[in-house]
């Protein structure tokens, strides 16, 4: 999991009222947190639009236009940013956000390569590096104590 905080949220209509669930400052901060991450829209087959982050992974959002499922993607994104400030938890930084000047290399064996693969593909990354470095700082975060 991308980050541990995320609830898996799906919403086709996302209300409003979803602000009243937190206060008003965190929401607030929220929401202005959630213009940094970047949404991708693609058609539906059946209909529509589907909107996802990848900086979020388990945020999926519809709509019957572009700019409704845009909508409901950053209101889903918001929701999840609000959650972790209300429960203290660390914000992540967007993907490409921050200069990556450093290099690690590792050697794996091929039934290992094999697994991070299937990993990747079923968290929905596009590729390895994105992937190993979330699951790595991750649990660099838990091992020292980061929310």
């Amino acid at each position: 999991m991308p980050h541990s905080s995320e609830s898996e949220i799906s919403c086709g209509d996302t209300g409003s009222d979803v602000r009243e669930a937190f206060p008003s400052e965190v929401w607030e901060k929220a929401e202005h947190l959630s213009k940094r991450y970047r949404v991708s829209i693609d058609s539906d087959p059946d209909g529509g639009f589907l909107g996802s982050s990848q900086d979020f992974q388990r945020i999926f959002a519809e709509g019957k236009t572009p700019q409704a499922c845009f909508s409901a993607a950053q209101t889903l994104i918001a929701v999840s940013i609000a959650t972790m400030l209300a429960n203290d938890q660390r914000i992540p930084e967007p993907i490409g956000s921050g200069k990556r000047d450093r290099q690690i290399n590792f050697r794996v064996s091929g039934e290992e390569k094999a697994r991070m693969e299937a990993a990747r593909k079923r968290r929905g990354f596009e590729g390895m590096g994105d992937f190993v470095r979330t699951a790595a700082l991750g649990v660099a975060d838990e091992i020292l104590g980061r929310p």
